[in-house]
């Protein structure tokens, strides 16, 4: 079945309606809904471009490169930024991997609002969040660190009711990429994965399972969602899904938080089982879901 962009304002509801009972049955029926604006982008969102910013100027610094942009511009640097990853790819990746610490990226998930929104949508009275709270920072041309189809859940579990907000730091407009979802695809459950490279040696330790007969999902129809900056798409880390690459634009700059419910009996069960950035791999708490590599070769 062909992909559809997703015009119709079906799933797509104003932030202040996140607990509204229509609101919920579509989460709990599609996997997924659209907050339009549930972040300020003035008071919430530029603060996370501000603090970018400045750890962009300090690895500016640090390879004595100059800077392009203009001091005053609030929104991210990204000539900037493609001027260090050309300058020391490594640089930009040490980037990457401190914006999971910066204090506006902090705020967001704790925002008062997304605490109650997870908490009504997984029924829950105490919410295990996810200490993993990145930036995905997507480059045209480097689509090997894109995600083809999958769940979250096999990355982060917690609990098989958990859920992700998805949001832009930039409006994404026509072929500046996104992602692409299977509505209802949840109500299947956990999907069995491949170990494809166990021991990491493509150093891409995401990318070291994979849903299994991914090429099937490819037939389903699909919807690919586009969002402007302070919009959340909210869905279960049930779902499928898979990025959409990019066809213009440099960089994509997105964020993921993810939150789980303490109070799941299976989760309760299992210890809370932590995910991979942790250092629990999924194959321990899962093996039942897991095809060995020598079995797909």
């Amino acid at each position: 079945m062909p992909v559809q962009r997703h015009t119709l304002r079906e799933g797509f509801w104003p932030a202040a309606d996140f607990a509204s009972d229509a609101c919920v049955r579509h989460y709990k029926g599609e996997g997924w809904i659209v907050l339009q604006g549930f972040y300020h982008v003035e008071r919430e969102i530029l603060p996370v471009h501000r603090e970018l910013n400045g750890l962009i100027r300090l690895k500016l610094d640090q390879l004595g490169l100059s800077v392009t942009c203009p001091g005053d511009q609030q929104l991210i640097h990204v000539d900037d930024f493609l001027a260090i990853c050309r300058e020391d790819r490594q640089k930009a990746g040490e980037i990457y991997r401190a914006t999971r610490h910066l204090t506006a990226l902090q705020k967001l998930l704790v925002k008062e609002d997304s605490l109650a929104l997870a908490c009504r949508f997984m029924n829950t009275r105490l919410l295990n969040i996810i200490p993993y709270v990145p930036i995905r920072i997507d480059i045209r041309g480097e689509e090997k660190y894109l995600f083809d189809w999958h769940q979250d859940y096999p990355y982060i579990q917690g609990s098989m009711d958990g859920i992700v907000l998805w949001s832009s730091l930039f409006d994404l407009n026509e072929g500046e990429g996104g992602v692409r979802i299977i509505p209802r695809s949840h109500k299947a459950g956990l999907r069995p994965v491949i170990l494809c490279d166990s021991l990491n040696e493509r150093k891409n330790g995401a990318h070291t399972i994979a849903i299994d007969d991914a090429e099937a999902f490819e037939k389903e129809h699909s919807i690919s969602i586009r969002l402007n900056a302070g919009d959340v798409l909210v869905f279960s880390t049930l779902l499928v899904h898979k990025s959409v690459p990019m066809e213009r634009g440099n960089v994509r700059w997105t964020t993921q938080f993810r939150y789980t419910n303490f109070e799941h009996l299976d989760a309760v069960r299992r210890g809370w089982p932590g995910g991979m950035i942790e250092g629990n791999a999924f194959e321990k708490d899962h093996p039942d879901f897991v095809i060995p590599e020598h079995q797909t070769t």
